[in-house]
């Protein structure tokens, strides 16, 4: 019974340590590598362009080009189903080259079921350097959102934010203690199925360039549940009661019990009786090897 006991607290207690839909991934590119089970690193042409890991960060090199290029963009292997938070560092290794048309975009993207976000540090055609915010909707009842603001930032934080139906895009300088929210938007709870770092250049460019991200994070956000809310609270709750009933009922099945007493004889000759001994127990073998 005591193995039995023990059993139970062993196959029941370690269940609550389950935490099924949450992520949490964090890319340092340490080593000059990344996790292949969680990245699809982007392969462009080399008219287009070169991504590379080294300096332990994932390294953008743009050669001049006459026309606008592929999207260069890099995915994650993962499905986010309900609020999350992602976030990057980016570096200007040298400076955005001033567009003949449209504009160069190092994006922090998010794919979703309900719309697509684009977060970007930018030089645009027509606003000149900054940090752009574009989010588009894909339900009727969502509305679109485009806003850019200035910034003249080599290195910085670009990090995008799901909470309770509102998406938030928010940047921070190098050297900057909090971050500036340059959006935020109503953008449904639908699962997110992408989430990308991107490199648009739509433009033709005279000069090569190049970019740096590292430090990605990505982690799914859970309300906090009060302790005795939660399953893992009632497991062990039901384990202080079970655990010394099933003691106390091994004990008492194991117990030794006192022997009967040997009643006198009335008359005639007494017989010799050896005296009376307590009865032999059989050795209690554990069938589990219980450590």
């Amino acid at each position: 019974m005591r193995v039995i006991a023990c059993l139970f607290v062993a196959m029941v207690i370690p269940g609550c340590e389950e935490q099924e839909g949450r992520i949490s991934i964090t890319e340092h590119f340490s080593g000059n590598s990344f996790d292949r089970t969680v990245w699809q690193m982007a392969r462009p042409a080399p008219d287009v362009g070169k991504v590379e890991i080294k300096d332990e960060s994932m390294v953008f090199t743009i050669p001049p080009r006459k026309e606008p290029r592929e999207q260069i963009r890099t995915q994650g292997k993962f499905d986010i189903p309900g609020d999350f938070e992602a976030m990057y560092d980016y570096s200007l290794l040298s400076p955005l080259p001033d567009p003949e048309k449209e504009y160069i975009n190092l994006e922090l993207l998010i794919y979703a079921q309900d719309f697509d976000c684009h977060f970007s540090r930018v030089n645009h055609k027509g606003a000149g350097n900054g940090v752009v915010a574009y989010f588009a909707p894909k339900l009727k009842d969502l509305k679109s959102h485009w806003k850019i603001e200035p910034t003249t930032a080599e290195r910085g934080t670009l990090k995008v934010t799901r909470m309770g139906g509102m998406i938030e895009c928010a940047h921070r300088s190098a050297g900057q203690e909090g971050f500036d929210v340059i959006g935020k938007m109503e953008c449904g709870a639908g699962p997110v199925t992408g989430v990308c770092v991107a490199l648009t250049v739509n433009t033709p460019t005279t000069k090569s360039f190049q970019l740096a991200v590292d430090n990605i994070f990505v982690r799914t956000i859970h309300p906090e549940v009060p302790f005795t809310e939660t399953r893992q609270f009632w497991i062990l709750i039901s384990a202080g009661v079970v655990v010394p009933l099933v003691g106390l009922l091994a004990w008492l099945m194991l117990r030794p019990t006192e022997p009967a007493p040997v009643p006198a004889q009335k008359s005639g000759t007494q017989r010799k009786s050896s005296p009376a001994s307590a009865p032999k127990l059989a050795e209690s073998v554990d069938d589990f090897d219980v450590k």
